[in-house]
């Protein structure tokens, strides 16, 4: 026994040094990598938010909408778009809204002087499915309670191939904010060494125009949540995007409305009942190349049947029972103008006030605010 237990003893006499000899490498090489970091990484990244931060290209979705409540002058754009909900529910619970607007991009031209003196805000550019929508409105009516909601319903929204197109690419992000923060910094650095955005263009940007991205494009939201574009983005629009051709090419076809896709329309419809909201819904004006191109063109007859579904009364109907009234501008005299619009899709400043004096004009759309105080323009 004697004889093991020495044996064992001298065994761990010659292990020990080895064991220390590996710790001690190990923490070495720990010292080591943090002087590294301290010496290069650390003042390197210092140095970058030390440039970043007076473009507020580390500011989070949340704190965007915070820099808009302090300056309502500002413009906003996320460097995501997948981020603009995040943005945007900040700026609702912020405001507390009377009216509000959901929709996709063609609901961008809504603004809150057409329902002076009411408090209203725009959600567009947040939801281009009807499951997104859904989405939208049930998280931005939990704790803002308005009066009533605008729906932006356009008869793509109920073909499968938009649902494909979109479903994932466009689903809102409504937390890492620093995941948001990071590839908003990446973004302002790759403007810059890309010389598309010089620092000194940051430096000599218009005061309303605030992150990377809002900068980069010149347009992004106002306090309203409506969109501003930038005078190149029209211009080129104007030249070469209101065609029918474009238009094709903008919206699926579809043979008929998809019942699966009408039934988180019916879900919303339900929360609102529960949460004592109004429900509108507007069809806006397109342009007149499309409108003919879905009413006449015989080629394409088969590949407007949800367009045709849409107009029909049955879905006037399937709505009114879900207590969500239609007001379709899509056969409207504004479609004739194409200075109306931005693109074949999306109206113009302009041509959003005519289609606002249409409706407005209608007594069912003023009926669903009763209640509400408007000023007499409207």
């Amino acid at each position: 026994m004697r004889s093991n237990d020495a044996r064992e003893r001298t065994d761990d006499a010659a292990t020990t040094p080895l064991v220390r000899s590996d710790a001690t490498i190990v923490r070495r090489y720990i010292v080591v990598i943090t002087v590294l970091f301290l010496i290069l990484v650390l003042p390197l990244s210092v140095a970058l938010i030390w440039v970043a931060h007076p473009f507020h290209a580390l500011a989070t979705p949340a704190q965007l909408a915070a820099i808009q409540t302090r300056n309502p002058d500002a413009v906003i754009l996320p460097v995501d778009l997948r981020y603009n909900a995040a943005f945007k529910l900040a700026r609702v619970a912020e405001q507390q809204p009377e009216i509000m607007c959901f929709g996709s991009s063609r609901a961008g031209g809504f603004r809150a002087e057409m329902f002076r003196p009411a408090r209203f805000y725009n959600l567009s550019f947040t939801a281009w499915t009807t499951d997104q929508l859904l989405d939208v409105f049930d998280r931005a009516t939990r704790e803002s309670r308005p009066r009533v909601a605008i729906l932006e319903l356009d008869y793509f929204l109920f073909t499968e191939r938009w649902e494909r197109w979109f479903a994932t690419t466009r689903t809102m992000i409504h937390d890492r904010p620093f995941r948001y923060a990071m590839a908003s910094l990446g973004t302002f650095l790759r403007n810059a060494a890309a010389n598309r955005v010089p620092f000194e263009a940051y430096r000599s940007a218009p005061t309303n125009f605030i992150g990377p991205e809002s900068v980069r494009a010149e347009e992004g939201f106002r306090s309203d949540g409506s969109y501003v574009y930038s005078a190149g983005h029209i211009d080129s629009a104007h030249q070469h995007y209101r065609s029918a051709d474009f238009f094709a090419s903008s919206v699926p076809a579809g043979a008929a409305m998809s019942a699966r896709l009408q039934t988180p329309i019916a879900q919303l419809a339900e929360i609102a009942r529960e949460r004592g909201i109004r429900l509108i819904a507007v069809q806006l004006p397109l342009i007149r190349a499309g409108v003919d191109l879905l009413d006449h063109d015989e080629s394409y007859h088969s590949q407007a049947g949800t367009w045709r579904d849409f107009e029909s009364e049955k879905t006037r109907a399937w709505l009114a029972r879900l207590g969500i009234p239609l007001f379709d501008l899509a056969h409207s005299p504004i479609d004739d103008d194409p200075d109306n619009f931005v693109d074949a899709i999306h109206l113009s400043e302009g041509g959003m006030h005519k289609a606002m004096r249409e409706l407005w004009a209608d007594p069912g759309f003023r009926a669903a605010f009763a209640g509400i105080d408007l000023s007499p323009q409207n």
